[in-house]
């Protein structure tokens, strides 16, 4: 006991703790205003109204759908195809009927599909995941127990259990329901829409809220905004609760029944039951009162939203709301109203103690009450229950709580309107909002026959004649349904969308023999302006006229035998009404029939027709699929009279006039076919392009339906009378003379339409079965196939073919010459190519090939060797991906194999019992793997080793599995792909990588036919196998025939044999792609095995015979599927070498090469390239737009690390006035030029002569082409002009304007992909201003007649060039005097282009493009006088002409040695004209007169001093010694003086130089000759002491050597020359030694110096006899007394410590 009070201290501190800690949250949260957690079923979702949304909050859970999105989660479910098995839980609940009820739903009969929430939105389904609630929705097609359904709405909750749960064993087994399979015929739905496509509306929802908490559950579902009645799951434990009471109380009952003498033992048990329950009770009413709590802050809300709702609802009228209105009016009560019967079985459960007395009081008189259902159902069990009352918690996570709701799929989230027709049944429509602009009312009513005696509206006269037309008259009642205005009930309106009605008719109201299968209903389309009957549709079909059976049927086999079973529900016998569901989108009169049959014996007549789909060249496109008709669905009538007229019996195929008068033998005779009556099922009708048989392919577009009757047609036999076409039904069945004509009209249920009536026939109608008057037998029609053709669309290939890129552009230079630019670039930057290389991976390409290995392992190589030379391609991005494709599939037969004929190779077949053949399949599996985008080569050559191959053994390549790869990585589809099958470097399936901006080239490689292709859609098919069976004979084929139920995905084919269908699929998928540049194909191996992988891509004919290869290509009418502009070819890998050379050419293709790179420019008359001038190539670095550069052009190294050597540049002859060809060449000249960079050619061009007159003749009537100047290419390409190019004079003067053309063509010529391509200039345009002269008049005086000018000779002479030489013209020019002037031109009077030669004629020359005239030269009077003239000057221009001499202070000579000469000494000009600015508008004229003196030639200086150094620095104290120099002398063509030049240069020294110096010889020491000539050389020698110069003045032309003898105490001498003040430099030359002596020179100088500086280190001598620099003891020293010091210091402070 202590412990178990300690136990309890410690209990209540915990609980204690708790609850504060409890209070103080709730305070918190209180005070916070916090409402609950609220997940959010999508991420991004708001909390509207109109939204996908899961919101929890508490215990209430708010489920708000898009109806939209619903209908698409329900229509993608359906096609899924995954039915709802059978459920393997039980349920309890205390209404019985309710419980098994919703067994009876789950019991895998019904065609029910889950529809998962997160189909419905993204992350919708995780919104629950971290709760106790859940949510499940189910959709069951074509749902049998619509005539009951209004909406079930569960009052109770269900406890669910597994059927091996403990809990199970409290109740009696079940037994198995027998249910009978429907087929496909009894599974058809009662919709007007397609039937494995659409929704039809009438699907049945189904929502299953489910508890899995402690804690009642409230659910609220809203759809589209429209609420609906909240639903409130009990919770487990109170459920389990009730269910172990019920139990408890049924075995006290079952014992108190057996024995009276157990009442006492009986009475206590009650009693210690009804305690517990007690607890029970009381929890529950706990749950209940905490429930209404959570609910209470939320009803006034919720009570606002509902009030406005009932505002606007109450003003329609017959509206058909009302449980949203009760739901919307009392929702602050729903939880109370919604749990009534919980509560009032809740509330049974708090039965007193007394209760329970009088309970076994009951008991003990063994009169007990009858139990109900759930006590019935409990077994006396007493220690199984007893075992799970002790184990409760252990079951309890076992358990789960649910309620479940069901509803149309066409009332969800739409509003509805009814109306009750007295008598008949009641009219439900349901429409979305948006359907009416304005409030409107339904109306519905019966109308009656004229015949009918009923009161009411008759049929009109029109009606009743287009209802016996269609023969719907009879057995039928006629509704007249419509919406009209709400304030104008004259006024009708009709819905803008799709709304769906409900009809629900009283069985009373029929025929007896009338049921649900037998009614049709019939809509009379009126015209919306006319009101007049444009035609009748069949809205709902009766189930007894569905009999189309599609099966596939490639060859002609027999007949498949006729199921006849009509499944027969109860429903139709215990309903009392029948209800019917379609959807329409007009309304007015609906005619319901309930046609009775015809005799049995009659109805069981079968026959069968067949579709084939077809291409142009009847080839199949996909399976044939096979329609079996019945008599039963023939449009029968009963002949009341007794008599007919007939063939007579012993000649029944007499004509009609010899028919008799006969007699009915039988009932049977009494019915008849009316061969003109159409049929309900529409498999094909030409005047709206539908009908169930017509079937849609991926990439093919429908064209017409042909009949086939073997008796008359030619279909690989020649029947029909012509020799010249194997196939004739495309022309022989329509008018005109066209080769694909008009087709069948109509193909229904009871017969076909032709568009014209057949020669030697009366009528287009023909029906399947044909019986007459007083016929008892059926004759049956001979035309049973049908081939409805179709033909292939292409789509656009990517055609953004970057090719290389061209400019041309003039500049004008401003000075009557312009830059002609020419540009050639492949491509600005890199291309962006993606590369799916798509691998045949079947276990073929394991077979050996050749000495490299298997065909799979040299393929490989081959590819990585690609992928290598791809990735080095520097003008390219690649990125590469990764397509497997194979074949799999396996068959398992156990059934009998027949032969179809006698001839060999005919395909044998399997017997017709479909269930002896398995096939083994997993859908879309031969796509083996999918690596999508990468730009790591490395990263590809590990997917292509990763590269999965296929399972099966010896079969073929399904290339839709291929192609369907393909379309995943172009558009990113994946619905025909196992996902998990795909590798993206993302990591995410929507993100392969692929970019948007890249070209995309597909590289498919095969070793085999396609053997395979996909079915498409669930159903029934005709396919072979291959067998290895002994038994059949070896001349036969091994494919056997069979036909069985194929899932969509499977492979279909034998895997071995060529599919005709396989490669039309694939052919089909790919036309519908683009975006792709080229398809490759690479067959690999022997061709036979692969000879139709070029009609993949290629146009082709008719194949399945060889007789028809006489017509050649006469009807290939299979055009190319690739998308039109792709590149495309088959390459041929056969054997290892082929394979090499087809990849080789496969790079070259991929990425082709820009090589042979020219440009090319043939001059116009206009223009004429500048003298003198160069071409100019360059290279450089663009940046992205391909105009502006990166940097300046690239150098020759730069240029060689590209690979280009150089350029070959061809300009004009010299000697042409005008035009020429400037050309650019690259060396070599296959270089590539890489992506990025561009070359250009530039010239300097000036106008013609001609372009001149042309303009004087106002003939410049050439308008320069766009993008002629960089201002126009700029502006073109939206670049911000740089401000370099903003001179509009300059670079904008061509594009557009007015002028003349500077060439006659120019070309860029180039090779790309192998192909010579060329690419032409544009034009630009030069305009030369009007143009004048501007003429010099030029002067020089003071020079005696024939000094500068010899008349005789007409020739300048040698001091007259020497004159002009020195004298320059600068011409500067502006077009504005506000302008900065410029430097137009410079010409130099003494250039040696003009200056020699004679002139006795005038001189032309060319100088910057500009024509420069000389005149002749004329003497006079000590004036020379020349006139210079500069052509072709623009006029309007101001310019001004400067002159200036080169050296004016020069001293000009008529020989060197000449001691007076001509110096230049002013200018006289006109300053007005000279050196202002003159704009000229007509020849301008300039006078310059040079003035010139004579004088005596001037000396040169030559000042030599001598020092002598001392410690490196000028000795400070007198030192006497002498030094000897010698000074060397030269002519200024460095000619040793003569004795006369000596003579004259000691005469021009004044009496003291004399003095000093002498004339003397010195050994030849400036000879590398040992032995010199001369030995000696004469020099003039002088001495100097160290302080002391000399000066001694020379003629300016000579040159000197300054040489000073080195003495022994001194070292050599260190020369410097010394310019104002500054020394300017050391001149030291190497000492020279001649006979033991040394001696230092200056060299041959001509410059004149300041001064000449010889400076003599003087040796020392040292103690130590050594003569030495003293520097390094003084180092010596200063690094003794640092160590002295360091000791020193080292030692105190080991003292100190």
């Amino acid at each position: 006991m202590k412990n178990y009070r300690r136990n309890n201290y410690i209990g209540k501190m915990k609980k204690g703790f708790k609850q504060k800690l409890s209070l103080l949250m709730i305070a918190c949260l209180l005070f916070t205003g916090y409402r609950g957690l609220t997940i959010s079923g999508r991420a991004d979702s708001s909390h509207t109204e109109q939204n996908n949304e899961i919101e929890v909050s508490g215990t209430q859970v708010k489920v708000q759908l898009l109806g939209a999105d619903l209908r698409r989660a329900a229509t993608e479910a359906i096609l899924k195809g995954e039915k709802v098995g059978k459920s393997n839980l039980r349920s309890y609940s205390k209404d019985q009927e309710l419980a098994t009820e919703f067994e009876e739903y789950f019991d895998g009969e019904k065609e029910i599909y889950n529809i998962p929430l997160n189909s419905i939105a993204e992350n919708l389904e995780e919104s629950l995941n971290a709760e106790e609630a859940g949510l499940q929705i189910y959709v069951e097609r074509d749902a049998k127990n619509l005539d009951r359904l209004v909406r079930k709405e569960s009052k109770e909750s269900l406890l669910l259990y597994s059927k091996e749960s403990a809990v199970a064993g409290l109740l009696p087994k079940k037994e198995e329901a027998t249910t009978v399979s429907l087929t496909e015929e009894e599974k058809a739905s009662d919709s007007n829409l397609e039937r494995n496509t659409e929704l039809t509306g009438s699907e049945l929802i189904t929502f299953v809220y489910e508890n899995k908490s402690t804690e009642r559950m409230t659910f609220q579902l809203s759809v589209d905004g429209n609420k609906y009645p909240k639903v409130t799951v009990a919770s487990k434990t109170s459920l389990f609760k009730q269910f172990l009471s019920d139990a408890k109380k049924a075995q006290a009952e079952a014992k108190s029944a057996k024995a009276t003498e157990a009442k006492a033992e009986s009475t206590e048990a009650q009693t210690v039951e009804a305690s517990k329950v007690e607890e029970s009770s009381t929890e529950a009413k706990q749950e209940v009162v905490e429930s209404k709590a959570n609910e209470a802050t939320k009803a006034t809300e919720e009570s606002k939203a509902s009030e406005e709702a009932r505002k606007d609802d109450s003003e329609v009228a017959i509206v058909s709301t009302a449980a949203e209105a009760v739901a919307e009016s009392t929702e602050a009560k729903a939880e109370v109203k919604v749990e009534a019967s919980e509560e009032a079985t809740e509330a049974k459960v708090e039965a007193t103690e007394a209760e329970v007395k009088e309970t076994a009081a009951k008991a003990e008189t063994a009169q007990p009450e009858k139990a109900t259902e759930a006590q019935k159902a409990v077994v006396e069990d007493s220690s199984l229950l007893k075992d799970i009352t002790e184990h409760s918690e252990e079951i309890l996570p076992e358990l789960q709580s649910i309620r479940f709701t069901q509803y149309s799929l066409n009332e969800l989230g739409r509003k509805s309107q009814n109306v009750e027709i007295e008598g008949f049944g009641n009219v439900q429509v349901f429409y979305d909002e948006a359907a009416f602009d304005g409030d409107v009312v339904l109306e519905a009513k019966r109308l009656f026959k004229p015949e009918e005696e009923a009161e009411g509206e008759k049929l009109s006269e029109e009606q009743v004649k287009i209802l016996k037309e269609h023969s719907i008259y009879d057995d039928a009642a006629s509704l007249d349904i419509r919406f009209v205005d709400k304030k104008d009930s004259a006024t009708e309106v009709e819905p803008k969308s799709p709304v769906s009605v409900r009809i629900s008719i009283d069985k009373k109201a029929l025929p007896e023999d009338a049921s649900s299968d037998t009614i049709a209903i019939h809509h009379l389309v009126e015209n919306n302006e006319t009101k007049e009957i444009e035609k009748v549709d069949t809205v709902v079909q009766s189930n007894n006229s569905k009999n189309l059976i599609l099966t596939d049927d490639i060859t002609n086999t027999d007949e498949v035998e006729k199921s006849t079973s009509t499944l027969k529900t109860e429903d139709d016998t215990k309903d009392e009404t029948i209800t019917k569901e379609f959807t329409v989108d007009s309304f007015s009169l609906y005619q319901i029939t309930w046609k009775a049959k015809a005799p049995c014996a009659l109805c069981d007549a079968t026959t069968y027709i067949r579709f084939h789909y077809v291409d142009k060249n009847f080839n199949e496109i996909g399976p044939t699929k096979r329609v079996n008709i019945t008599a039963d669905g023939a449009k029968w009538h009963y002949d009341h009279n007794s008599t007919f007229l007939a063939p007579p019996s012993t000649n029944p195929y007499a004509p009609k006039s010899e028919w008799q008068k006969s007699y009915y033998k039988n009932e049977k005779q009494r019915y008849y076919i009316d061969h003109a009556e159409l049929g309900d099922d529409i498999y094909y009708d030409s005047t709206t392009k539908t009908g169930k048989a017509l079937k849609q392919f991926d990439g093919y577009e429908f064209l017409e339906v042909y009949p086939y009757n073997p008796k008359r047609d030619n279909m690989e036999t020649h029947v029909h009378g012509t020799q010249e076409d194997y196939f004739t039904i495309n022309w022989s069945y329509g008018p005109g003379n066209t080769d694909f004509r008009k087709g069948i009209k109509r193909i229904d249920n009871t017969g076909y339409t032709l568009p014209i009536v057949l020669d030697g026939t009366n009528t287009d109608r023909y029906t399947w079965f044909t019986k007459d008057r007083g016929e008892e037998a059926i004759r049956l029609c001979e035309t049973n196939d049908f081939y409805f053709v179709y033909d292939t669309t292409n789509k656009k290939a990517d055609q953004r073919e970057e090719e290389p890129r061209n400019e041309k552009y003039i500049k004008d230079n401003l000075d009557g010459t312009y830059d002609l630019t020419l540009t050639g670039q492949v491509r600005n930057k890199k291309e962006k190519l993606d590369i799916i290389f798509l691998l045949d991976s079947t276990k073929g390409m394991n077979s050996s090939f050749g000495k490299g290995g298997s065909k799979k392992e040299v393929t490989k190589k081959s590819l990585v060797d690609l992928v290598n030379k791809l990735s080095k391609n520097p003008s390219y991005d690649f990125q590469y991906a990764l397509v497997g494709f194979g074949g799999e599939r396996t068959e398992k037969y156990d059934g009998q194999i027949v032969y179809a004929g006698d001839e060999p190779n005919v395909i044998t077949k399997l017997s017709e019992d479909k269930a002896k053949m398995t096939i083994t399949d997993t859908a879309w599996n031969d796509t083996t793997h999918i690596y999508g985008f990468t730009s790591s080569a490395e990263k590809f050559k590990n997917n292509l080793r990763d590269l999965p191959e296929s399972s099966s053994e010896n079969t073929g390549a399904n290339y839709t599995a291929a192609i369907e790869g393909l379309r995943y990585l172009l558009k990113g589809e994946t619905d025909s792909l196992i996902t998990s099958r795909i590798t993206n470097v993302s990591g995410n399936v929507s993100n392969n990588g692929r970019r948007s901006d890249a070209k995309k080239i597909v590289v498919m490689i095969s070793g085999t036919d396609p053997t395979y292709g996909y079915v498409r859609e669930d159903g029934e098919y005709d396919d072979t196998f291959i067998t290895d069976d002994v038994t059949i004979r070896p001349s036969r084929s091994s494919g056997v025939q069979f036909h069985t139920n194929f899932k969509a995905g499977y492979s279909y084919g034998n895997g071995q044999y060529f599919s005709r269908v396989g490669l039309n699929q694939a052919r089909g998928i790919l036309s519908t792609l683009d975006g792709y540049a080229a398809f490759y194909s690479v067959g690999i191996g022997n061709t036979e095995n692969w000879k139709h992988l070029k009609e993949l891509t290629q146009a082709h004919g008719y194949d399945q015979s060889s007789k028809w290869k006489k017509f050649g290509t006469k009807f290939i009418r299979a055009k190319s599927v690739l998308a039109e502009g792709a590149d495309s070819e088959v390459f041929n890998g056969q054997n290892p070498d082929d394979l090499l050379s087809s990849f080789s050419e496969l790079e070259r293709r991929i990425a082709p090469k820009v090589t042979d790179f020219t440009i090319t420019d043939t001059l116009s008359e206009n223009v004429t390239l500048v003298k003198n001038t160069e071409l100019k190539a360059e290279v450089y670095k663009m940046m992205d737009n391909g105009v502006e550069v990166e940097k300046g052009p690239l150098d020759k190294d730069q240029m060689k690390d590209l690979g280009l050597n150089g350029f070959n540049l061809t300009k004009p002859d010299p000697s042409l006035e005008d035009g020429g060809v400037i050309q650019l060449k690259t060396i070599p000249s296959d270089f590539s030029l890489p992506a990025g960079y561009e070359i250009r050619l530039t010239a300097t061009i000036k106008p013609s002569a001609k372009a001149y007159k042309k303009l004087k003749e106002n003939q410049a009537n050439d308008k320069g082409d766009w993008r002629t100047d960089l201002q126009d290419i700029y502006s073109k390409e939206k670049i911000t002009l740089p401000s370099d190019f903003s001179d509009t004079a300059m670079y904008g003067t061509s594009a557009g304007k007015p002028g003349l053309y500077t060439n006659k063509e120019a070309k860029f010529t180039y090779k790309w992909n192998g192909k010579d391509k060329e690419r032409p200039y544009p034009k630009p345009i030069i305009k030369p201003n009007p143009t004048e002269y501007l003429r010099i008049n030029k002067f020089f005086i003071g020079f005696e007649n024939g000094k500068l000018y010899d008349k005789s000779s007409a020739t300048w002479t040698e001091l007259g060039k020497k004159v002009l030489k020195d004298v320059y013209f600068d011409i500067y020019r502006t077009n504005s005097l506000s302008d900065k002037p410029e430097k137009l031109l410079t010409i130099q009077l003494g250039d040696d282009e003009w200056i020699n030669g004679s002139f006795k004629e005038d001189r032309v020359y060319d100088k910057d493009g500009y024509e420069i005239r000389v005149n002749k030269v004329d003497e006079k009077e000590s004036r020379t006088t020349i006139q210079i003239t500069i052509n072709n000057m623009p006029m309007n221009t101001y310019y001004k002409i400067e002159e200036r001499i080169e050296h004016s202070g020069a001293l000009y000579l008529e020989r060197d040695n000449d001691t007076f000469g001509y110096k230049f000494k002013e200018i006289h000009t006109d300053t007005t004209k000279t050196q202002d600015f003159n704009r000229i508008t007509r020849g301008q004229s300039y006078e310059f007169r040079n003035e010139y003196v004579k004088e005596k030639t001037p000396k040169k200086k030559v000042i030599v001093k001598k020092e002598v150094l001392q410690f490196g620095a000028p000795l400070l104290v007198t030192d006497n010694r002498e030094f000897d120099f010698y000074l060397a002398l030269k002519e200024r063509n460095k000619d040793e003086l003569t004795e006369a030049r000596w003579k004259d240069v000691l005469q021009g020294f004044d009496g003291d130089l004399r003095k000093r110096v002498s004339i003397t010889t010195i050994p030849n020491i400036f000879s590398d000759d040992p032995n010199p000539k001369p030995p000696v050389i004469k020099v003039l020698h002088f001495k100097l002491r160290h302080g002391e110069k000399i000066e001694i003045p020379l003629e300016k032309e000579l040159f000197y050597n300054v040489i000073e003898k080195k003495e022994n105490d001194y070292d050599s001498a260190i020369i410097t020359v010394i310019k104002s003040g500054w020394k300017t430099g050391e001149i030291t030359r190497k000492p020279f030694e001649s006979n033991g002596l040394q001696y230092t020179c200056t060299g041959y100088l001509i410059e004149e110096w300041e001064e000449t500086l010889f400076q003599n280190p003087k040796k020392l001598p040292i103690p130590t006899g050594i003569v030495r620099d003293i520097t390094p003891y003084l180092f010596g020293i200063f690094g003794f007394v640092a160590m002295a010091g360091a000791y020193l210091t080292i030692n105190k402070k080991r003292r100190e410590a």
